[in-house]
């Protein structure tokens, strides 16, 4: 082998272990600039805000054991306090999970923000403080009547009728008298309370069940519209009916006209049912990559979910705010690798996330990293960019929103609002 083949080899060599060195290098320093990216500012305005504007937890338990559905039309899920959304209920021999509910309806007020101390805090604490969402109002029991509703009943949403029996009856009974039961176009509950005050939804499993009141539900509102005059009328014919047969004292918890209350109720749903959206729309840059969106996703905590899209979870696993492709195309593990992508849309379910304004905040906050990462310019829904004046306005009308649902007595995020926003 001459000299000059021995050079040439040499050289080779040395050109590929320097290809392979630089390719180290780049990638070293991409995984680091991921990173630092999403190491949030020591003094960062949203962040700040972020920490003043907390919403209220819900704090009631919503499981009640033993609870199995009696099903006698679509039914939505239901959570518990981290708000967990219920099934479909379609056949009476499945499960009816349980939901939260009052008697009355609950007027709240939200209180003002406690008077600010000049001493202690800086002027951009007390601003923060000021600029606040409407907290709920403890509530304080309505009437005593409440104690008589489990927890998967609220008479804000529900028609709501109590049989108290005769005489003790066994569930077997009670599940023969409702039969034929109508076609409703809404959730209807059917339940029984023994002489010690537990509740059991009617089902199969609770035959040997001895009850002392049976309760009826009809919720009067979802997103698919209010609940109509033949739902009204088939349910209270069938209440009177079981009342007869069974032999009991009928006692209906209702909203003067229910037929009305349930359009208004409708009309409520409509007035506060918003969809945040913060769109990400690639510039001069071009498309980014599948590979590179997952990349920065899943460094910010999101994580890819059957349905196609990133989902911001909390501890409980409950979606608060979902990342999404902006031509509707589901994303998968596979697509990811080989796809180039020219946006994608940041989405809030307003009335269905408890805490809203720290979510909001955080979807924000993840947007502007976004926006840098993938050279991409953060818009509204209707292609228009999205400054601080801009992000403001819509924290403002989070105010509105909050502030209505609060004063109707419905809890962003509670099982309540799961209901009535499925």
């Amino acid at each position: 082998m001459s000299q000059l083949q021995i050079g040439l080899i040499s050289l080779g060599a040395l050109i590929i272990l320097a290809v392979l060195l630089f390719n180290w290098w780049q990638e070293r320093n991409i995984k680091r600039e991921m990173v630092l990216r999403f190491d949030g500012p020591i003094d960062d305005v949203l962040m700040e805000e972020l920490r003043g504007q907390r919403q209220p937890e819900v704090t009631e338990d919503f499981h009640i054991d033993e609870d199995i559905h009696i099903d006698t039309g679509p039914e939505p899920e239901i959570r518990d306090e981290t708000a967990v959304a219920e099934p479909m209920a379609t056949q009476v021999d499945e499960d009816i999970p349980p939901e939260t509910g009052t008697v009355e309806s609950v007027q709240e007020e939200p209180e003002p923000p406690p008077p600010q101390t000049a001493s202690t805090e800086s002027p951009a604490e007390q601003e923060i403080v000021a600029d606040e969402l409407p907290v709920e109002p403890e509530s304080e029991p309505v009437s005593t009547v409440t104690e008589k509703f489990p927890p998967v009943v609220d008479s804000q949403i529900d028609e709501i009728a109590i049989i108290t029996l005769n005489q003790p009856c066994n569930g077997a009974a009670i599940r023969d008298a409702l039969q034929p039961l109508p076609v409703f176009t809404k959730t209807v509950r059917w339940l029984g309370l023994g002489a010690n005050g537990a509740s059991h939804l009617l089902t199969k499993e609770q035959e040997q069940t001895s009850f002392t009141r049976i309760i009826g539900a009809l919720q009067l509102a979802d997103r698919s519209g209010p609940a109509s005059g033949e739902d009204l009328r088939n349910f209270h014919a069938k209440v009177e009916d079981l009342s007869m047969r069974i032999g009991g004292e009928l006692e209906w918890h209702e909203h003067g006209d229910p037929l009305q209350y349930a359009r208004e109720l409708d009309q409520f749903c409509i007035d506060v049912d918003v969809m945040i959206s913060l769109q990400l729309k690639v510039g001069a840059g071009g498309p980014f990559a599948g590979t590179k969106l997952r990349g920065l996703a899943e460094v910010a905590g999101l994580t890819l979910k059957d349905d196609g899209k990133f989902h911001y979870l909390n501890e409980a696993g409950d979606s608060l705010f979902i990342l999404a492709c902006l031509d509707q195309r589901v994303l998968t593990s596979e697509m990811l690798r080989t796809a180039l992508l020219d946006g994608v849309a940041l989405m809030m379910d307003v009335p269905r996330v408890a805490n809203g304004a720290e979510v909001f905040n955080q979807m924000v906050l993840l947007g502007r990293k976004l926006e840098t990462a993938l050279s991409t310019t953060l818009m509204d829904e209707n292609q228009q960019p999205l400054g601080d004046a801009e992000i403001d306005k819509i924290r403002q009308q989070l105010k509105v929103i909050y502030s209505s649902m609060f004063a109707r007595g419905i809890t962003p995020g509670s099982p309540t609002a799961l209901r009535l926003f499925s």
